[in-house]
C-alpha cells in the first residue's frame, strides 16, 4: 500500500477491527490526520479508497481493462470487494477496494 499512497493525490484507509472503525487520510502520501475512530462495526477488514495523481498518470484509466484486471484478482481473493462510487468531496468517481475477513464467532 505505500506505493499506492505515494502515487495517489488522495487516499483514505478504513480498518474495521476490535468492534471499531478506524480511518486515516493522506494527500500525496502525507498523512492529513492521525488514525481516528469513526464508528463501530462487527465486521473485520480493510478498505482503501484512492484517487491516482493526475500529474503522474495523466490520462484516465481504461475502465473495461481495469474491471477485467479486478475480476482476475477476485478469482484469487473471493472476499475482495470493489466498489465504484461518486465521491463529492473528491469531485470524481472513486474505487474502493475492501477485504473482509470472516472470523469464527469464537474469535470475536
Amino acid at each position: 500500500m505505500p506505493i499506492v499512497n505515494a502515487l495517489s493525490e488522495r487516499l483514505s484507509v478504513e480498518i474495521r477491527r476490535e468492534g471499531k472503525v478506524f480511518r486515516q487520510d493522506f494527500r500525496h502520501g502525507i498523512p492529513q490526520s492521525e488514525l481516528f475512530v469513526t464508528g463501530i462495526s462487527k465486521e473485520t477488514g480493510t478498505s482503501v479508497t484512492f484517487k491516482p495523481d493526475p500529474d503522474i498518470f495523466g490520462a484516465s484509466f481504461d475502465k473495461i481493462q481495469l474491471m477485467d484486471r479486478i475480476a482476475e484478482f477476485q478469482e484469487n481473493y473471493p472476499n475482495l470487494r470493489v466498489g465504484e462510487h461518486s465521491n463529492p468531496d473528491w469531485g470524481v468517481q472513486t474505487l474502493t477496494l475492501s477485504q473482509y475477513l470472516k472470523l469464527p464467532t469464537s474469535h470475536l
